[in-house]
């Protein structure tokens, strides 16, 4: 297929609201999420179990919840920012 993909990316934050100064993307707490989206990605390796099991807590089917990492994997997304950016 070739053409665009058209998406809403929104990014889920636990408990702290993140000000994104550019509005590139939309910044949502976990307490606000309900059963809008059509997939949830688990971006951090380290913390996935604990974000599965947030969003299992809070009804979001098991079929939209992708986990980008392995148990075995040695690197995530989370760990690279904070060695780029701390």
């Amino acid at each position: 297929m070739i053409g665009v993909i058209v998406s809403e990316i929104d990014l889920i934050v636990s408990t702290t609201k993140v000000t994104n100064p550019n509005n590139a993307y939309v910044v949502r707490c976990l307490d606000e999420i309900t059963d809008q989206w059509d997939i949830y990605i688990l971006s951090s390796g380290v913390y996935q179990e604990e974000m599965y099991q947030n969003l299992r807590a809070k009804s979001i089917p098991e079929e939209k919840i992708y986990r980008l990492y392995d148990k075995n994997d040695a690197v995530d997304c989370v760990m690279v920012y904070e060695a780029l950016f701390s």
